[in-house]
């Protein structure tokens, strides 16, 4: 069997009790992870280390408690309840010796491992007839994030995952564990509906104005000095709003706007969103600005149709 969590570390956030606030990174606004392989809490994001905390940063009350689970408290709880099976662990954590990959999916395949789990490195483009089941746990993870892309991303992971079973004469089952088990995108990648889950995504997209029916560009600024970036982010949107009035063409801005994530490896982060019918106006848009920041201590980025909003 396979089970397949797309989180890493044995809980995705250390909480207080007192406050009710999750232990965030200092130089990014993501919680911590707990990794007890290690005894320590990590940065998904900046890769941060640092001893658990004793007591909560904010109100400095002790009590803290570790809160989700990960792949790591997956594993133990795997190995509680089914002993008499061997079972390996797959995520960037434990693949980081060379070769180690290769050697335990021959072990999988060999059926010396009856039970593989991971992250997102097991569910694409393997091929075992010898499994018979596969477990998607807590398929929401991947679901109820800031981004335009979040419904299309937890069909095409759980339709990969789930097509790793049944490939024999024996058959298969897929189980999926979910909070939202009536979200159309886990119903449809369940059934592997791809046309019906298209025809929904397509429809929302077109309400939204977003691709493909409309091209995107995003324009981050950062800056380690959040007035800084703010002021940069606000004289470009100035300018670009000037250069799109003077060339007359159909293009949206909005924006600027606090990143969904937003301090990132120190860096304070505001975006910008572009929309035009055809991605080469926003070439002209950028040229036909006035005005752009030029100070040292800040930067920006386009891009074009992004894969990601955060």
């Amino acid at each position: 069997m396979i089970l397949f969590l797309n989180v890493r570390g044995y809980s995705p956030a250390v909480w207080c009790r007192a406050c009710g606030r999750s232990v965030q990174c200092p130089n990014c606004d993501i919680t911590l992870t707990w990794h007890q392989d290690r005894n320590a809490v990590l940065c998904h994001l900046c890769d941060l280390r640092a001893r658990p905390p004793q007591a909560c940063p904010e109100c400095g009350q002790p009590g803290l408690r570790y809160l989700g689970i990960g792949t790591q408290k997956l594993e133990e709880e795997v190995r509680a309840k089914f002993p008499e099976y061997a079972c390996q662990r797959m995520d960037s954590d434990t693949m980081r010796r060379h070769g180690s990959h290769d050697e335990a999916l021959a072990a999988f395949r060999s059926g010396e491992i009856q039970i593989l789990l991971g992250t997102q490195m097991i569910a694409k483009g393997l091929h075992f007839p010898n499994v018979t089941l596969v477990g998607v746990v807590d398929a929401d993870t991947m679901l109820h994030q800031p981004d335009l892309r979040a419904a299309e991303r937890t069909f095409q992971l759980i339709a990969q995952v789930a097509g790793r079973t049944g490939r024999s004469e024996r058959g298969g089952r897929v189980l999926v564990q979910s909070a939202c088990p009536t979200e159309p995108a886990i119903q449809l990648a369940v059934r592997h509906d791809y046309k019906t889950f298209a025809n929904w995504e397509l429809k929302n997209r077109r309400e939204a104005d977003a691709p493909p029916f409309r091209h995107l560009a995003r324009i981050i600024v950062r800056s380690l000095k959040e007035e800084k970036a703010e002021a940069a982010a606000r004289q470009i949107g100035q300018s670009l709003r000037q250069a799109i009035c003077r060339l007359s063409v159909s293009v949206d801005l909005l924006g600027p706007a606090p990143a969904p994530v937003f301090r990132q490896k120190k860096f304070f982060r505001f975006h910008l969103l572009l929309k035009a019918e055809d991605p080469e106006t926003f070439g002209e848009v950028w040229h036909a600005a006035e005005d752009l920041p030029t100070e040292s201590d800040v930067e920006y980025v386009i891009d074009v149709d992004p894969l990601s909003l955060r």
